[in-house]
């Protein structure tokens, strides 16, 4: 015999659910796939998501993912964001190494100074701070020489994420003053290996990167 439905345990892992869907996409534009794991049930998560852009407790926008092999799919942010594919293509690298602690958004400190000033596109914080760069392809060399500038001002890394080996070919030959923080990976190499050899040097030695305390795996090394 099935137990008795309990109410009030359903409430609580209800409100438990939507508390932990805000903490992550305050942080991480979403689509409802990246939100699986808190709400496994595609259609209870379609009511969730529904209500909660009903009540204005989050953006939601419709897009073509990077992909583009899939339908347009629905977006979900805890702030406005301009390029919602670019950001959760992001947001598929850092879900891949565990969501490590970051920042994102508009509470990002911009680097740089005078007309050469970018905001990175997210922050990780352990081990130490680092910059990241999610490159889709469509910048040209005067605005990756524009970030090479502004972060020449800095000493933290820099991680360069794009989507084919060509175009890391192409921002390593374009970064070449910030060479030695520099690190470039695919975004697909991150997804499907997150602990393991995935980012490169300019010179082509292969390096793995830490992003939370408890990764712990012979890939990794002391640091970077």
């Amino acid at each position: 015999m099935s137990a008795p439905f309990d109410k009030r345990r359903s409430l609580a892992v209800g409100r438990w659910r939507i508390i932990e869907i805000l903490k992550r996409i305050a942080d991480h534009p979403c689509s409802q796939d990246d939100l699986r794991d808190i709400v496994p049930d595609p259609k209870a998560l379609s009511r969730i998501m529904a209500k909660l852009v009903l009540k204005r407790k989050c953006h939601m926008t419709t897009v073509q993912l990077y992909d583009l092999v899939d339908a347009p799919r629905r977006i979900y942010s805890g702030y406005r964001v301009n390029t919602p594919a670019h950001d959760h293509a992001l947001t598929k690298a850092l879900a891949a190494l565990g969501y490590p602690a970051c920042e994102r958004g508009p509470m990002i400190q911009p680097v740089g100074v005078g007309e050469d000033v970018v905001r990175p596109d997210a922050v990780t914080l352990f081990n130490k701070k680092r910059n990241w760069e999610m490159d889709m392809g469509t910048e040209g060399y005067l605005e990756i020489e524009k970030k090479v500038k502004a972060y020449q001002g800095q000493a933290s890394a820099v991680l360069w994420v794009c989507l084919t080996e060509a175009r890391r070919q192409k921002l390593i030959e374009w970064t070449k003053p910030i060479h030695h923080f520099s690190f470039y990976a695919l975004l697909s190499d991150i997804v499907g290996y997150p602990t393991y050899l995935v980012w490169k040097t300019a010179s082509g030695k292969d390096k793995a990167i830490r992003f939370v305390p408890d990764d712990v795996t012979d890939q990794v090394p002391e640091g970077v």
